[in-house]
């Protein structure tokens, strides 16, 4: 797929679409990638008892159900716009 081969910046300006959309799948990418450092980081602060288990739920509530939604809304986006692109 289109998306998963080419940076934003190697597309061509005159492609100002793909790139737009490129930008959006590299975006919701790297607010994955930032969901799942938090989420190493509330395990190891569950681990470590860095806090009361009260105060880290209150903290980190609804991460992993964020991340669960998050994961799917990104893959159904990237599936939609390289079915977009490549038809």
């Amino acid at each position: 797929p289109l998306f998963a081969l080419q940076p934003a910046e190697e597309i061509s300006v005159t492609e100002p679409r793909l790139k737009v959309l490129k930008e959006m799948i590299d975006t919701e990418h790297q607010y994955m990638a930032d969901l799942e450092k938090l989420q190493s980081y509330a395990a190891e602060c569950r681990t470590d008892h860095v806090l009361p288990p009260k105060r880290l739920e209150a903290i980190f509530n609804n991460l992993d159900e964020l991340a669960d939604f998050q994961r799917k809304f990104s893959l159904q986006m990237e599936s939609v716009l390289n079915r977009e692109v490549l038809t």
